[in-house]
């Protein structure tokens, strides 16, 4: 089998913008759920509640939420660019049907 010599490209501009989106996505996430949850928390104590464990998970299950979101959106960049680095490979190395008898 030939071993086709592929140059790695680098992120596209798109790409790049799209990582930046991701990546203030995940921090303004982080910051207002932080803060939601600080003003529900303050709203709970000045009626005289208790933070219990249902704060705490709520506050996990929303932060959670949030990364995945930003994550998802760095996953589909990344499965791009690789999928557009294999069709230049495939292209290089002489076509997708070069491999069949």
């Amino acid at each position: 089998m030939d071993k086709v010599a592929g140059k790695k490209k680098s992120y596209a501009m798109w790409q790049k913008a799209v990582l930046i989106g991701c990546l203030v996505v995940a921090v303004l996430g982080t910051l207002f759920v932080v803060g939601m949850m600080v003003k529900v928390s303050g709203t709970i104590t000045e009626y005289g509640g208790k933070l219990n464990a249902a704060f705490f998970v709520v506050l996990l299950f929303l932060l959670f939420s949030t990364w995945l979101f930003a994550g998802l959106g760095a996953l589909l960049v990344y499965v791009a660019k690789t999928n557009s680095d294999v069709a230049s490979l495939v292209r290089a190395s002489g076509g997708a049907g070069s491999w069949e008898a």
